[in-house]
């Protein structure tokens, strides 16, 4: 079988084509592909909720992808061109129809597009591989993995050689390289026991042997790709969410509902059981001393996380480089560190940083909160209306326009102020006026 060839595009002549056409579906396309490396697919599917502005993702099922500033735009010009106020659910939606296009169209959009551009022999399959390449470039290859929903078989077969990170194994947390390749090894060769299974949920999913034994099928979200746990969700890699795929698949319609069943009895396993099957299967793989390993990352982690919330509560937020700082690790580790936090609703997180929870502010006491801010000052830009209430721009200025509308505010737009309207005036004057009667 031929080797298939991937060709990276002109970056001068994308970003000519991409700035001269800020109102075509195919811009679109090729941004989504190019710079967020969506398949033709996750591009079709794409709906508007899934763009979280504020946090600065693209929220897809399986993972959740960083949102180029410049991307965040273009969709917003292609927002607006649609109709900002008609209830269009998808962005790959027709211009003229209002409505989502055939999946075909995603590749013959991009295709003619490029033919224009004089990039004939460039395919939406090159951006989103040259997307991937970046990634690699740029961080390290777990998060970049990570990120464009790649498996490790398919980084080995089209990117290990040219990355120059050579051939991976298991997450660059595992301290020894041998440890790790032993260990990828033995998952890979038992993805269809209850130990295997076990070991995956374990040291891929990071989950206490009392979750794996108490795991059933009604708490795993395999297309959204998320563990519901008692102490909350947990986004699950790839390569797990293969591996509960295919054990879902084996199952007979009278099995009992848990994930680990006991291979002859077919019934759930008891947590010393699950203990000694895992155990001798790492044994047997010559891995007898990674179980203590585990325990100590699973411990260490808790730690990190109590110095990030300790940290955030002290300075009234967090960055993703402030973390970097903190644990003195790689931007996929803080990421990933602040991401769970989010997760957990101990952190919020905006495009201006991450948040305590306990001190933002609710939405259900925004407008006061604005009212109140601008009675003090006389006006309020949107960027201090971000700063106030701990969101992102365009999350502020949604809410200020509405207050316009309400007529609660009046702008001027010139200038990017926003006051408070007579009607508002009069109605704090007078229940200022109420208040100093009753006293």
């Amino acid at each position: 079988m031929s080797e298939e060839v991937f060709n990276r595009p002109d970056e001068e002549k994308l970003w000519t084509l991409l700035e001269e056409n800020p109102y075509e579906l195919s811009t679109v396309v090729i941004y989504l592909a190019w710079r967020e490396g969506l398949t033709r697919r996750e591009i079709w599917e794409l709906r508007w909720d899934q763009v979280d502005y504020d946090a600065g993702f693209l929220r897809l099922p399986d993972r959740s992808v960083p949102l180029e500033e410049r991307t965040a735009r273009q969709l917003q010009y292609w927002r607006s061109a649609l109709g900002a106020n008609r209830d269009i659910s998808y962005v790959a939606s027709s211009l003229k129809r209002r409505s989502l296009v055939a999946e075909q169209s995603i590749s013959r959009l991009a295709r003619t597009a490029l033919d224009g551009a004089g990039m004939k022999d460039v395919r939406l399959i090159d951006l989103r591989h040259d997307f991937v390449r970046r990634m690699l470039e740029t961080y390290d290859w777990t998060y970049a993995l990570r990120v464009a929903g790649i498996s490790v078989t398919t980084y080995r077969a089209l990117y290990a050689a040219e990355s120059g990170h050579g051939n991976p194994t298991v997450p660059s947390e595992t301290p020894a390289d041998e440890k790790a390749e032993q260990m990828w090894r033995l998952l890979q060769e038992n993805r269809d026991s209850a130990a295997g299974i076990g070991l995956w949920l374990s040291q891929q999913a990071y989950l206490k042997h009392d979750e794996i034994i108490g795991l059933t099928w009604d708490m795993v979200d395999l297309e959204r790709g998320i563990l519901h746990l008692e102490r909350g969700d947990i986004y699950m890699i790839k390569e797990v969410i293969d591996v509960l795929r295919e054990e879902k698949a084996r199952r007979a319609s009278g099995d009992d509902p848990h994930v680990i069943l006991s291979p002859k009895s077919r019934k759930p396993i008891d947590r010393a059981r699950l203990s000694t099957i895992m155990r001798d299967l790492m044994v047997h793989g010559g891995l007898e001393d990674v179980y203590a390993n585990t325990l100590r990352y699973s411990a260490e982690m808790e730690r990190e996380r109590e110095r990030i919330l300790s940290q955030a509560r002290l300075a009234g937020g967090v960055t993703r480089k402030d973390v970097e700082r903190l644990l003195g690790v790689k931007p996929f580790v803080a990421y990933s560190r602040l991401a769970d936090l989010v997760q957990d609703g101990l952190l919020v997180g905006t495009s201006k940083g991450y948040f305590p929870a306990e001190q933002t502010i609710p939405p259900e006491k925004r407008e006061e909160a604005v009212t109140e801010l601008i009675a003090e000052r006389g006006s309020i830009t949107a960027r201090e209306a971000a700063e106030l209430l701990h969101t992102g721009k365009y999350t502020a200025n949604r809410l200020l326009r509405h207050m316009v509308a309400a007529g609660d505010l009046v702008t001027i737009r010139d200038k990017g102020l926003f006051l408070l309207s007579e009607k508002v005036k009069i109605s704090r004057m007078l229940q200022s006026n109420n208040n100093k009667a009753n006293a």
